[in-house]
């Protein structure tokens, strides 16, 4: 059973810290860079003792294999594999119309690709990577010599029984040759992944990794039975419903086609029992979609949200405040989430002082996120709760902007002219005069009120980069009422 994420039970757990002994998932773990010099490589710590934490294996991240039994019988019908498969089949049924030697060698190498692409796809998916090996030389050619180290297994195999036979009997022959072909498995997978022959029929190689899967191992050697023989039953089946000369292609394509399957499956269980066998994945290798998601902090307030909820998780409110006070400056929080659990935590405390100074944060908060009509009704339950709460001059521009748009025309020159009056050496104190006068001209018919703000702005503001607009717009009106 799989170990879960102790803030995510429904999460398998990906890593586990050593100090505390807690498990945790992609969205709990504290992932940093290892360094310029090892590009796309990570460390993972543990965001409560921050001690670096221990990687709990493929095989506790991914499902068994026998829950995947349909993904593997659809992994040949990859667009890579397919390709290889039909155009192998297809080149097996012109041979078989012709046959020759040349016709027979090419025959054969068909199916020594198809074996070197199975072996590639063993190597591919124990390293965790559940897609279709790509379509390269190195697929296709480079390894070769396993064909016919392969081929050398079956012989040793027999060469031993016939030994055996020969110089103690019959029985022992037939044990020798049971024990080969229950781990005949262990026996490949052992020489795609250490490319020896003599590792891979050592007993002392072989069996080890047989009994370390234990009852997985011979749940699957149950199913490459049933693929083995999967070819000779289908054609069977569908001899008398084809016409012959389809027959060698669709005899190539099901032997193609299961032999993929059974070599992907052999890699799928050496990569979820990786951690019993000793055999190593590396965690930047692994690439597992539909089981592994990592969940990458898009800045340090994800990250300290993250570092928050794990210490609310334990009870520790006085530490989550603390961590946002030392290490976020609650003064430049951007994530909402974020700032709403800061102040109902300020809150719980009581910290009213605390809660106070950030309420004007979380309303910029809410302004950068264009929640036009929360702003708005936080800005008013703000200033009658307490009538000196004063936002930044940029903040109030635009809470006066909304108003207006919406209609409310008179509360709206109310937050502008707080703005002039309140942030008098802001720049944007000009701007609000500006669009003052625009209402009082625009809207209500009041130029003399309007004539009255541009000139004391012009005053006030002699050398602001907006003298210009509102000397601009004064002249307009002037010209207006001509």
């Amino acid at each position: 059973m799989s170990i879960q994420c102790k803030f995510h039970p429904t999460q398998a757990a990906h890593w586990q810290c050593d100090g505390c002994h807690t498990p945790l998932c992609p969205q709990c773990i504290d992932r940093r860079e290892k360094g310029p010099q090892f590009p796309d490589m990570y460390l993972y710590f543990c965001p409560k003792c921050n001690r670096e934490t221990r990687w709990l294996g493929a095989g506790n991240i991914v499902d068994p294999f026998w829950k995947r039994l349909v993904k593997f019988f659809l992994y040949p019908f990859h667009i890579r594999p397919l390709f290889l498969i039909v155009i192998f089949s297809l080149i097996i049924m012109a041979c078989t119309e012709r046959p020759s030697i040349i016709s027979m060698i090419i025959i054969a190498m068909a199916h020594c690709s198809i074996l070197l692409y199975s072996f590639a796809a063993l190597r591919h998916t124990a390293k965790g990577n559940l897609s279709p090996p790509p379509l390269n030389k190195s697929t296709l050619s480079d390894d070769i010599g396993l064909v016919f180290k392969q081929l050398g297994i079956y012989f040793l195999i027999g060469l031993a029984f016939f030994f055996t036979t020969a110089k103690i009997g019959i029985l022992p022959g037939i044990a020798i040759v049971v024990v080969s072909l229950l781990g005949l498995p262990a026996l490949v997978i052992l020489l795609v992944t250490t490319g020896s022959l003599i590792q891979a029929v050592n007993p002392m190689m072989f069996v080890p990794l047989a009994t370390r899967i234990g009852w997985g191992y011979l749940l699957m050697y149950l199913f490459l039975i049933l693929l083995a023989g999967a070819p000779q039953a289908l054609a069977g089946w569908l001899v008398p419903l084809l016409p012959p000369r389809l027959l060698p292609f669709v005899s190539a394509y099901a032997k193609f086609y299961y032999m993929l399957i059974s070599y992907h499956l052999m890699g799928y269980v050496l990569m979820q029992y990786h951690m019993e066998i000793g055999y190593s994945i590396d965690l930047e290798d692994f690439r597992e979609s539909d089981a592994m998601t990592t969940v990458e902090p898009e800045d340090l307030d994800a990250r300290t949200l993250q570092e928050v909820e794990l210490l609310l998780r334990d009870g520790d409110v006085e530490a989550a405040i603390a961590l946002i006070k030392d290490e976020r400056n609650p003064n430049v929080m951007r994530s909402a989430e974020l700032s709403i659990l800061y102040m109902k935590m300020l809150k719980l405390k009581k910290m009213e002082t605390a809660l106070n100074d950030h309420l004007s944060v979380h309303l910029r908060i809410v302004v950068e996120n264009n929640d036009k009509a929360g702003a708005l009704r936080l800005y008013q339950a703000c200033t009658q709760k307490n009538a000196d709460f004063l936002p930044e001059p940029e903040i109030l521009f635009k809470l006066a902007g909304w108003l207006y748009g919406n209609g409310q025309v008179k509360p709206s020159l109310s937050i502008f002219n707080r703005l002039a009056t309140s942030h008098a050496d802001s720049p944007m104190a000009a701007q609000a005069y500006l669009r003052m006068a625009q209402i009082y001209n625009d809207r209500l018919y009041k130029p003399e009120k309007a004539l009255e703000l541009l000139n004391t702005a012009i005053e006030d503001f002699g050398n602001d980069d907006v003298v210009d607009s509102l000397k601009a717009y004064r002249a307009t009106m002037q010209t207006a009422n001509l």
